[in-house]
């Protein structure tokens, strides 16, 4: 048998990392196994069954290697052979609990799957009691963890939200990518969230919308607002999952008015998709974390164009590679930037910035 691999880690030509498409060199196997009379193997961003058997119906390889994808799922084989491929927990080829965590003398783990060699260690254990647990939020979290607990054997799982749709902020978050780890697909904000509404349903979750908790008692109990008043609830256990809040202008000690045009990413993607508004035309963008550039594409979807991206540090908070996005879409990037005051009475008219030379220079921009 010859086993045949493209390429490292490090290597200058991405072969495993996510950004290289599935198979995509398979071609090099089949130029080898063109000269040998024995079984030829092929490896390399292979994740799923249906990528692998496209591999072997091509003539490709004879065999298929994987690694990281059992470490995704250790039931792969057995949930392939079952004709179960869609329940399979893909590998998305980040390396960052698997060879990261071995170049650093860590345990290696997966990213998708912290249980990977912490079997003894993480367990979900069946209930022996059939209990009423209420999930405070309908996001991903919420909802993931109401799915996890009917999984478990838990008899009754009620989620509440003060939404009137369930799925949280992926609702209003219209670019990719959301679902590679439980979908073994890229989907948008409002698929993942429609996805995950529909697996916990079909769970048996109970779902609750447009209601707040206003109140949590002890013993369970909680006090919640609707359309017909306030209502009392009673469970077993309370799980909160209301998620987290962007840091607002205020704690970050930036000096200034505060006129209208000053969002957080958040915000501005439910005016864009969910309200259909555009809140301005001409912004500046703060930070370059990856929020940072869903507003980049939040704008684009709603032909808003920005007239730059500061970032205080030396280099992007986010993958380096995403670099490439304002460049790509005509934004002047400012690195080693600092945002010093917001100018505008009605709208918002300008920033003010301190630049890497320590000189500092005024932004025209309504946002």
């Amino acid at each position: 048998i010859i086993n045949t691999g493209i390429g490292w880690h490090e290597a200058r030509i991405p072969t495993i990392q996510t950004k290289v498409p599935r198979a995509a060199f398979t071609w090099v196997t089949a130029k080898y196994k063109e000269h040998f009379n024995i079984p030829v193997i092929t490896s390399n961003r292979i994740n799923t069954p249906e990528v692998a058997e496209a591999v072997l119906q091509n003539g490709d390889a004879d065999m298929i290697s994987m690694a990281r994808p059992f470490l995704a799922d250790a039931d792969f084989v057995n949930k392939a052979a079952q004709g179960r491929s869609d329940e399979i927990n893909t590998c998305i080829g980040c390396n960052q609990a698997c060879l990261d965590h071995v170049f650093s003398g860590e345990m290696s783990s997966c990213l998708v799957n912290p249980r990977a060699c912490f079997e003894t260690e993480i367990n979900i254990i069946p209930t022996k009691q059939v209990k009423k647990i209420a999930v405070i939020g309908a996001g991903p979290a919420g909802l993931s963890t109401a799915t996890a607990l009917r999984e478990s054997g838990v008899g009754s799982v009620v989620v509440l939200d003060r939404e009137s749709q369930a799925g949280g902020i992926p609702r209003h978050c219209g670019n990719p990518p959301f679902g590679m780890r439980e979908f073994k697909r890229i989907l948008t904000g409002p698929q993942y969230a429609a996805y995950l509404t529909k697996r916990a349903r079909e769970k048996g979750v109970e779902i609750y919308l447009n209601c707040s908790v206003i109140a949590l008692h002890s013993q369970g109990q909680l006090t919640i607002s609707t359309v017909l008043g306030a209502m009392q609830i009673s469970a077993k256990r309370v799980v909160i999952c209301t998620g987290v809040r962007e840091t607002p202008r205020s704690t970050r000690l930036v000096s200034g008015q505060r006129p209208l045009g000053i969002s957080t990413t958040g915000a501005l993607q439910s005016m864009v998709y969910l309200k259909g508004k555009r809140p301005f035309k001409r912004p500046i963008i703060v930070g370059t974390e990856l929020v940072a550039f869903s507003a980049l594409l939040t704008c684009r979807k709603a032909n808003i164009k920005p007239v730059a991206m500061i970032e205080q540090a030396g280099k992007t908070s986010a993958y380096g590679v995403c670099d490439l996005l304002p460049r790509i879409m005509g934004v002047k990037l400012y690195k080693n930037c600092q945002l010093l005051s917001i100018e505008g009475s009605q709208r918002v008219s300008a920033v003010n910035i301190m630049t890497a030379d320590g000189s500092t220079r005024r932004i025209d921009c309504d946002g």
